[in-house]
């Protein structure tokens, strides 16, 4: 289906805002509380810094997941919170971006090395938890040479609660015709640090260099968090 020009420009700019980059580039941003689905569980206020004027901490859903290995977690409880994040959305058989997306991931999960697990967490969702299942997400972590040691989860779980929850996290086109095509899902991360409530994103096609050294930024000074980018 080809989208007209006007619904493409009108498009761009709502994923710019859903992405988290409309208050600046690559800025951390906190969001509002009205960003919050009805029907999922949030967690209590977030420790950190005060917000900004006017909105209250960002709360993560802390909604039932189940890994690649078939283990069950509640999401803010035992995966986010007091960690930096990492996250998109994917699907098993998408055969668009979702690959290229994962290999620029294994490429940042690089470039992190051991702050992997101890301090960095890297999530992927599933944008049909019907169909892939963990077994199937394993299998495709399996074919993409994930690296083991459980510091990048795939995530499904049930297919009502994921919906709230792509939208809750900002992975949504405010064009229903193309929200509700896989096909046409936002290439996308975000990341955040939960300690201080800080939140942002930028184009999954970005330099890996570049996403890893936006996501240090929000808990290391800066004196500590450039990398070169690497353009080959």
């Amino acid at each position: 289906m080809r989208r007209p020009q006007h619904v493409k420009k009108s498009w761009f700019a709502a994923a710019l805002v859903a992405a988290g980059l409309a208050a600046g580039a690559f800025a951390p941003v906190v969001h509002a509380a009205d960003l919050q689905e009805e029907g999922l569980p949030y967690g209590p206020k977030l420790s950190g810094s005060a917000p900004m004027p006017g909105r209250s901490a960002h709360r993560i859903p802390d909604v039932e997941v189940i890994d690649q290995d078939g283990k069950s977690y509640k999401l803010h409880s035992d995966l986010i919170k007091g960690k930096v994040v990492l996250f998109n959305f994917m699907y098993a058989d998408c055969d668009g971006i979702c690959p290229l997306q994962t290999e620029t991931l294994k490429r940042v999960y690089k470039e992190f090395g051991d702050r992997m697990g101890k301090e960095i967490v890297m999530l992927s969702f599933t944008l049909s938890p019907a169909v892939d299942r963990p077994e199937k997400l394993k299998h495709y972590t399996e074919m993409h040479e994930i690296p083991e040691g459980g510091h990048w989860k795939f995530l499904t779980g049930d297919p009502e609660t994921f919906e709230k929850l792509r939208r809750a996290l900002g992975f949504f086109d405010p064009v229903p015709e193309f929200d509700l095509q896989n096909a046409t899902h936002l290439g996308m991360v975000r990341y955040g640090y939960d300690n201080e409530d800080r939140w942002a994103g930028c184009p999954a096609g970005s330099l890996p260099k570049v996403i890893a050294n936006n996501v240090l930024r929000l808990y290391l000074p800066a004196s500590e968090t450039w990398l070169v980018p690497d353009v080959s």
